[in-house]
């Protein structure tokens, strides 16, 4: 009997795949934007009132860069990551052949 393939192939359509985009797709998504939005709202409403040190206010808003900026900035690391060896590109960290 013939399954199509090895067990140690990994499918597309995995479901932990599934559920690993959706995640990603709720927290880099309109969610996060949202909670984003309320988080400042809310944080400056509390820096007029002087309920809340200009330093925790900072941290609220570097936290809602990094959650709204992790796709782009991702992205640069990976690239900044990337060496071309011989005309090929190589990714991860270089090792020299032996």
């Amino acid at each position: 009997m013939n399954w199509g393939g090895s067990l140690f192939e990994t499918s597309d359509s995995s479901t932990l795949a599934g559920a690993a985009q959706w995640i990603e797709g709720t927290l880099l998504g309109s969610v996060a934007t949202t909670v984003c939005i309320v988080a400042v709202a809310i944080l400056g409403l509390m820096l007029l009132r002087g309920r809340i040190a200009v330093r925790d206010g900072l941290r609220v808003l570097l936290g809602c860069f990094l959650l709204l900026g992790a796709p782009a900035i991702a992205a640069g690391l990976l690239r900044a990551g990337d060496i071309t060896v011989a005309g090929e590109a190589v990714r991860g960290p270089y090792l020299p052949a032996p």
